[in-house]
């Protein structure tokens, strides 16, 4: 007793013990309009018909070499819900996320879209979205030779939705913060005309 006294006084007097924990926010505080129309706003993105393709398309069976060819696509059902009183104008951006054929970890953009849906009051709207079709290679020269892997290989998604320019909800494909920030950056540094990597043109 005597001990968990002392302990908590020491803390008190370093200032430790009456310390507030707070959770970190980044997110841009919302206009009153815009944070009406959040409470109001549901979105579900589920995975489409999506493409996985892998052809082989040359061997030399004298030396063991060969060369493949793998073809992804994404698609991707989006749905929005509204249950306020009034219809509400969404601006929804997705983006197709790639992955390195070669293993690394370095999503990268490789298509995108914008669409404008308006949405009556208690009602959804639906719309499919699908990304252009990726060609990854696979190679060996020879049986002795390193394995060559380049291009990408479609692998996710992120779908933002904005009222009158401000994101009010986003669905990531991939949980996890990091993975999510790293796509976002990657759209920033976009719009900043800093991203070389990304080739990607938004399409209507």
């Amino acid at each position: 007793m005597m001990k968990s006294f002392y302990l908590f006084t020491t803390l008190a007097l370093l200032g430790i013990a009456s310390l507030p924990v707070a959770a970190a926010s980044t997110a841009p505080k919302l206009s009153e309009d815009a944070a009406a129309v959040k409470g109001h706003s549901r979105i579900t993105v589920t995975a489409g018909k999506d493409l996985r393709k892998e052809e082989l398309k040359a061997r030399a069976y004298c030396n063991g070499g060969y060369r493949k060819e793998l073809h992804t696509q994404k698609s991707i059902e989006v749905r929005i819900r509204n249950t306020g009183a009034e219809t509400v104008e969404y601006k929804v951006s997705y983006y197709f996320i790639g992955k390195p054929y070669n293993g690394s970890n370095q999503p990268e953009i490789f298509d995108r879209g914008v669409k404008t849906v308006s949405c009556e009051a208690n009602r959804n709207v639906n719309f499919t979205a699908k990304s252009k079709e990726l060609t990854a290679t696979d190679r060996r020269i020879t049986s002795a030779s390193p394995r060559e892997k380049n291009g990408l290989e479609a692998d996710g998604y992120l779908v933002c939705v904005e009222f009158k320019g401000e994101e009010i909800m986003s669905f990531c494909s991939r949980q996890g913060e990091k993975y999510e920030q790293g796509i976002r950056d990657r759209i920033a540094n976009k719009h900043a005309g800093k991203d070389d990597k990304d080739q990607s043109e938004a399409k209507e």
